[in-house]
């Protein structure tokens, strides 16, 4: 058998490339590409990729944190930090009597813990205690909890206090006041269309902005009533052609039906995702028509749903209240409100460069994963402070008398879990023995005291350690290591996501 110190030593090296940016005290990693580019992030998810992975375990393991990821969308430093941690238990326990037949025991036993055990676990060792700290009374907004404890892992701690309140605002906006789960779901279905980075301003001057913000300044831009009907042409416009006889090129869209869709509806702003010729611009500075080029196909279909458009020969028509231009320090950005969604807003990231700008924009795009454990935790209200009360929680009931389950596995698990909080609190030891005597006196005695501050969901944390023990059992069943030589393959997914 491979054995277990050669998975130790790999998830040690990707745990020393993401253990520096771990919690909200963590610091940035600085990467120069081939190429020259350079990456300055503090992500997780994007340490990983950008590093150059030979050995098969490695890749497994980044295989097994991109997959939690996907559901979780957070944690891929904690799966690295708990998973090294319950393999160095495992070396530590066994020893020397390390052998496949022991691997294997062990591996089935981790699986069995994870579907039969863990929830259980979970339920009457965290769950309990979660309404109890509940009932002590939070003191704060819960939605505002969640996103300040999910962004100060991601961007830092100084960061998350300026962004958090900002993310909240855009949510309030969406919702109307009306709290659940559509609005989060909306939001993060469309994120990458309702959102815009600004570069070059520090990250204060983020905002949020109403309506649909279309990343381009108005090629011509006028002042119009309080509702206005926009034109958002199909193509580029053409000239050659008469009305009723359609246009001589199938890409194009004949001027002469531009015209009479926008007299006959009245339309004073024309959208385009492409550019127009220079007398289209003409005709509308002489008409007072507002004109955007060069938009975002994705980002007009978005406007063109929200507004509840309607087809016309000349493209989609859909109502606006009012269209704007803002401008952010030296940028100037078009922006309309649909007349059918008042509720429409922009967030407006603001930051130094684009190292940092990425940074507040690190959700994944293409999936909405952090929707779903949100709304169950909004639903739920399984809820704990972060810094380590769940870990703490669940290390507490494992080594107790109240869970009965296999005594070795119960052992393996509660020392690994408290690495999390370890590393949290490691510039403070003091404060983490502190926090730990604080939960056993609730856990024993009930709540003590209201509390505040950034929160996270049980049903994450549940996700997370189900993982990492999926993850160690692959690792204990692998027999041996073939070495092939081959060019290593790059999905899709990866190579558009960089």
């Amino acid at each position: 058998p491979v054995g277990m110190q050669p998975p130790l030593l790999v998830v040690s090296a990707l745990l020393a490339a993401v253990l520096r940016c771990f919690g909200p005290r963590g610091g940035s990693v600085f990467f120069t590409r081939d190429t020259g580019d350079v990456l300055v992030t503090r992500h997780g998810q994007k340490i990983l990729r950008s590093l150059q992975l030979e050995h098969p375990a490695a890749r497994l393991i980044v295989d097994c944190v991109h997959t939690h990821c996907q559901i979780a969308a957070d944690g891929s430093k904690s799966f690295l930090l708990l998973l090294s941690a319950l393999l160095s238990e495992m070396v530590s326990c066994c020893g020397a009597s390390w052998d496949s037949a022991t691997a294997r025991r062990l591996a089935q036993r981790l699986l069995q813990f994870c579907w039969t055990g863990l929830d259980d676990v979970i339920a009457r060792g965290v769950t309990q205690r979660a309404s109890l700290l509940a009932i002590c009374g939070y003191h704060g907004d819960v939605v505002e909890g969640l996103v300040r404890g999910y962004m100060a892992g991601r961007v830092g701690d100084g960061p998350a206090k300026v962004l958090s309140p900002l993310v909240c605002r855009f949510y309030q906006k969406w919702s109307g006041g009306v709290r659940g789960a559509e609005p989060v779901a909306v939001i993060h279905t469309h994120f990458s269309l309702l959102h815009t980075a600004v570069s070059g301003l520090p990250i204060g001057c983020s905002g949020v902005a109403e309506g649909l913000v279309l990343e381009r300044d108005w090629s011509a831009f006028f002042e119009h009533g309080p509702r206005v009907e926009v034109l958002v042409l199909a193509a580029s416009v053409c000239p050659a052609a008469e009305p009723g006889r359609g246009c001589v090129c199938d890409r194009c869209v004949a001027w002469p039906q531009v015209c009479v869709c926008a007299q006959q509806l009245g339309a004073c702003v024309l959208l385009s995702a492409a550019k127009q010729p220079d007398w289209v611009l003409q005709w509308a500075r002489r008409n007072r028509v507002c004109l955007a080029e060069c938009l975002d196909p994705e980002r007009l279909d978005l406007l063109c749903l929200l507004g509840q458009s309607r087809p016309t020969p000349a493209g989609r028509v859909a109502t606006a209240t009012s269209v704007r231009r803002l401008v952010l320090g030296g940028r100037r950005l078009a922006a309309v409100v649909p007349a059918h969604a008042p509720r429409a807003h922009t967030l407006l990231l603001c930051g130094p460069g684009p190292g940092p700008l990425d940074q507040s924009v690190s959700e994944d795009q293409s999936q909405s994963p952090a929707a779903d454990c949100w709304a169950e935790a909004l639903g739920s209200g399984c809820l704990l402070p972060v810094g380590g009360a769940f870990e703490l929680l669940l290390h507490d009931f494992l080594l107790s008398s109240d869970w009965t389950g296999d005594p070795q596995v119960s052992r393996l698990l509660a020392r690994a879990v408290l690495s999390v909080p370890g590393a949290l609190h490691s510039h403070k030891p003091r404060h983490f023995l502190q926090l730990h005597a604080h939960f056993l006196r609730q856990g024993s005695g009930g709540p003590s005291r209201p509390w505040s501050g950034g929160l996270e969901s049980v049903a994450a944390k549940r996700q997370l350690l189900s993982a990492v023990l999926q993850c160690a059992a692959k690792l204990l069943t692998v027999e041996t290591v073939l070495r092939v030589h081959a060019p290593l393959r790059t999905s899709r997914s990866d190579e558009e996501e960089d």
